[in-house]
């Protein structure tokens, strides 16, 4: 009866557990998870040269701004070397 949740469950569990380390607890990696997000987003924006704002107006304006933030990826992309999308 409840064996199919569980089995989902436990294979999303067994998957997470086999990509970090076992000697690691789970909440020592999660601040370095976020920690690399937080300056990928940062080094995006900054590479968004199309407006002269601030980096924290940027930022709200990619949340509020779903062509804005399409701008910003972009810009990221042309920054490592990519062809621009469309």
């Amino acid at each position: 009866m409840g064996t199919g949740g569980s089995r989902i469950s436990s294979t999303g569990h067994w998957t997470w557990r086999l990509t970090k380390t076992e000697t690691e607890p789970a909440s020592a990696v999660v601040p370095d998870n976020f920690a690399l997000l937080r300056r990928i987003a940062l080094n995006l924006l900054k590479a968004e040269m199309s407006t002269k704002r601030s980096i924290q107006r940027k930022r709200l304006t990619a949340g509020w701004d779903a062509q804005y933030l399409l701008r910003v990826l972009e810009a990221g992309a042309q920054q490592k070397g990519e062809p621009p999308a469309g």
